[in-house]
């Protein structure tokens, strides 16, 4: 059964550009992978560019599959949204949010917290 998510990445306005995630959300893969490949701002926004995505894995071309590059579906760009607490409003079981200095925090209903460590969380990378 998937494990829905939401990364996004927040803007020197405070505005938060992001995308959905249908499979793996969870910290052990999804959050293990953004907190271990993730850390540059530029590869979190090339993998905003591609829209909605299947699954992450350890870059934008290495692993990830996105809904229009890689299933031929419509290309939905990535929204904004006013602010993180906004993002939480969405309701998804996992979100993910790098800030400016590429750190990322995440939620799974329990309000924002820094994401740990990715080496013992990770399961089986891909």
């Amino acid at each position: 059964m998937p494990t829905h998510c939401f990364i996004g990445q927040q803007l020197s306005d405070g505005s938060v550009r992001g995308v959905y995630c249908h499979y793996d959300g969870d910290l052990s893969l999804t959050g293990a992978m953004l907190g271990r490949h993730y850390g540059d701002r530029g590869t979190v926004t090339e993998l905003l560019d591609l829209g909605d995505l299947s699954f992450i894995g350890p870059g934008p071309r290495d692993g990830t599959s996105a809904y229009h590059r890689d299933c031929g579906e419509v290309h939905w760009p990535a929204p904004l949204y006013p602010s993180p607490e906004e993002v939480l409003s969405l309701r998804y079981e996992w979100n993910y949010l790098q800030l400016e200095d590429g750190s990322w925090l995440y939620d799974n209903g329990d309000g924002w917290t820094q994401l740990p460590d990715p080496e013992p969380l990770i399961f089986n990378e891909v």
